[in-house]
């Protein structure tokens, strides 16, 4: 019986492994030692195998959480996975007006190769107000006697770009 053979060449794209990490600060700013700033952290599979055992360290967060835990289990290719991570502002930062934090994220493939690593690092700066001060008479009288009341305004303008809290205006 004769047979018929065929061939087909399917092209298989190559096992390629990559991870992505990017850290984005949540907090706008902060003011003292023992604020607490808060960061998004995306970790994406930007490979066409599945990410396993994905470590994510941030050695100088306080908190750091992932859905499901540490070590994130799998990130399927193409997918991508939120972590949060907070750490409380210490007197260098308030000092060097930036508070400056960074994540490295590694993993393997299903075989037990390694991805990465990779990091991201994001600041947070300290919270700048631009206090202005002006007193103006507003007594009517441009020389008053000695003894006579005088009358001022004074008006504080924050012309930012941090909100100004806790302000106090002594006049002497």
């Amino acid at each position: 019986v004769p047979s018929n053979t065929s061939n087909a060449t399917v092209p298989v794209a190559p096992l390629a492994t990559s991870l992505s990490v990017t850290k984005t600060p949540t907090s706008t700013d902060f003011s003292i030692t023992g604020d607490i700033v808060t960061f998004d952290i995306v970790v994406g599979n930007t490979g066409n195998i599945a990410a396993t055992a994905v470590s994510v360290s941030d050695p100088s967060a306080d908190s750091l959480t992932c859905p499901g835990g540490l070590p994130i289990a799998s990130i399927a290719p193409g997918a991508s996975v939120t972590c949060t991570a907070s750490d409380a502002v210490s007197p260098a930062d308030v000092t060097a007006g930036v508070h400056t934090n960074t994540v490295t994220v590694s993993a393997t493939t299903p075989g037990g190769a390694p991805i990465g690593p990779e990091t991201a690092t994001a600041t947070v700066n300290r919270a700048q107000a631009d206090l202005v001060t002006v007193k103006t008479r507003t007594s009517v009288d441009p020389t008053p006697a000695v003894g006579e009341t005088v009358t001022f305004a004074i008006t504080v303008t924050n012309n930012g770009p941090s909100a100004a809290t806790n302000v106090t205006l002594n006049d002497v």
